[in-house]
């Protein structure tokens, strides 16, 4: 696997999950889940330092 940017290559994810969460949690009223579920994933992303 061809290692880009780490930055771009977590930045692509980081679009790509957020839209994919928000479009399964669409319409369902659960914006303050998604919003720690992103949290979340992002301090997973910090301490792992990916």
């Amino acid at each position: 696997m061809i290692r880009r940017d780490p930055l771009s290559s977590q930045k692509e994810w980081w679009h790509a999950g957020r839209e994919w969460r928000l479009g399964r949690l669409k319409g369902r009223g659960n914006e303050i889940l998604n919003w720690n579920w992103e949290m979340i994933i992002f301090w997973i992303f910090k301490s792992t330092g990916t």
